[in-house]
């Protein structure tokens, strides 16, 4: 019989070129998820209520019939340097699971380093597969602040 001890995580850092307030900002906004979270031609539906108590959702992929989803639900927010969430995972193959999510956001100069800690995966595998995509978003998003840095032309 597995219990609450037997789970596993991964903690990964980043350092993004831009601002903590400018990141935590574009993490969170569905319109700038639309952006970075699927990769190319990948579809991808956002929605979030940006309060304790409150939730977010995510479906991304290739095709409606291949679909992951994330149900999220925010337990901390302290914009924009902390932000924990619990997240309920689907993805066709894998039973359903429930993650914790711990994101730590400091200022290094005019840049931002990001820590997240991942709790909770029923296997290692599903770990290592969560962490292996961790760092494709992580790049996504630091190629989306990129560009979210730039002053937009009228």
């Amino acid at each position: 019989m597995k219990n609450e001890a037997d789970t596993y995580e991964f903690t990964l850092e980043r350092v993004f070129a831009a601002a903590p307030e400018l990141t935590f900002d574009e993490m969170l906004d569905p319109r700038a998820q639309l952006e970075w979270w699927g990769g190319a031609g990948d579809i991808v539906r956002a929605t979030c209520d940006l309060r304790v108590g409150g939730t977010a959702t995510i479906e991304w992929g290739p095709s409606e019939a291949t679909l992951i989803r994330t149900d999220q639900v925010f337990r901390e927010i302290e914009r924009p340097h902390r932000l924990v969430y619990a997240e309920t995972v689907r993805q066709t193959g894998f039973p359903i699971y429930e993650c914790l999510l711990t994101f730590t956001l400091a200022p290094v100069g005019d840049k931002t380093r990001m820590t997240l800690n991942h709790t909770g995966f029923p296997t290692p595998e599903q770990r290592d597969l969560h962490k292996y995509g961790t760092g494709i978003f992580f790049d996504r998003l630091a190629k989306h602040l990129e560009r979210a840095k730039k002053p937009r032309r009228a």
